[in-house]
C-alpha cells in the first residue's frame, strides 16, 4: 500500500486505487491517487513496474504492510521487495495481529524497523541461537530479551485490553416462541442428531456440543431449509425489530 502526500490545489479529498485485476487491466491503471491497495501477490509479481512509479516519486512515497506476518520467511519475495523499498529510503510500517510462533520470526521484522539491531542472519543466530539438532533445527534459544528488545525499537504494541474495555457487557436476553409446527420439527431434528452421536458412540465434548448448537440454530433460523414450506422464524423477526 503507498500514499501520495497532498499536492498543493488538489481536493482535500482522499483517493483511493484498488490495484488488482488482470495484467492488461493493471496495466491500463494510472497512479494518481493518494493511495494504492494491493496484495502481496500482486506487489511481487508487479514489482518492478510499481518501483519505477514509486521510488521517483516527487510527491513521496510511503509503504503500509497489513498482515505483515506475510513476510516473516527471510527466503520469500514478499521479504525481499519490502526490504529492497527500505533500502531505497522508502518509509516502512508493519501492522500485524498475528503472534510469532517462533523467535526466529522476529528476524525480518526487526531488519525492517531496527536495521542496525543485526547485520544479517548469521548475526542473528550467533547472538540467539543456543542449540541446534543434527538437522540444524534450534531447539535452544537465548538472549531473548534483547530480541525483544531489537523487535520493539521503533515499534509499539497494543495488547486486546487496551483497545476492549475490562467491565462486563451488559446483556438483555430477547426471547420469542417457536410455532407449533416449528417447535415439533426443531425437537425432531434435534432429537435426530443426538441419536446420531449415540449410535456413533462418540462421547459430547465441547467440540460435538459447539457443532449440535450451531445445527440446532439452523433449524431456528431457517425452517425452509428442513422442509417447513411457509413458516416465517421468528429469529428473524428479532432481528428486524432490532
Amino acid at each position: 500500500m503507498r500514499a501520495n502526500k497532498q499536492k498543493k490545489g488538489k481536493s482535500k479529498n482522499l483517493t483511493v486505487l484498488e490495484y488488482r485485476g488482470t495484467p492488461a487491466q493493471r496495466a491500463a491503471m494510472e497512479f494518481n491517487t493518494h493511495f494504492t491497495l494491493m496484495s502481496y501477490e500482486i506487489f511481487t509479481k508487479d514489482f518492478a513496474r510499481l518501483s519505477e512509479h514509486f521510488l521517483n516519486n516527487e510527491w513521496g512515497t510511503g509503504l503500509i504492510c497489513d498482515e505483515a506476518h506475510k513476510i516473516k520467511n527471510r527466503d520469500t519475495d514478499n521479504y525481499k521487495h519490502v526490504k529492497a523499498w527500505k533500502d531505497a529510503d522508502i518509509p516502512v510500517k508493519l501492522l500485524s495481529g498475528t503472534p510469532a510462533s517462533d523467535p526466529s520470526d522476529i528476524f525480518t521484522y526487526t531488519r525492517i524497523k531496527n536495521p542496525d539491531a543485526y547485520r544479517h542472519w548469521k548475526h542473528f543466530c550467533d547472538l540467539h541461537v543456543e542449540e541446534e539438532d543434527e538437522y540444524e533445527k534450534v531447539t535452544k534459544w537465548r538472549n531473548l530479551d534483547l530480541a525483544n528488545k531489537n523487535l520493539m525499537e521503533n515499534a509499539t504494541l497494543t495488547r486486546l485490553e487496551d483497545i476492549r474495555p475490562r467491565d462486563q457487557p451488559s446483556i438483555d436476553p430477547w426471547t420469542y416462541k417457536l410455532t407449533p409446527a416449528h417447535q415439533k420439527l426443531y425437537d425432531q431434528l434435534a432429537e435426530e442428531q443426538l441419536l446420531q452421536i449415540e449410535e456413533t458412540g462418540q462421547e459430547i465434548t465441547a467440540l460435538t456440543a459447539s457443532g449440535l448448537f450451531v445445527k440446532c440454530q439452523q433449524i431456528v433460523l431457517n425452517p425452509e431449509h428442513f422442509g417447513l414450506a411457509g413458516d416465517r422464524a421468528a429469529g428473524l423477526d428479532l432481528v428486524e425489530g432490532w
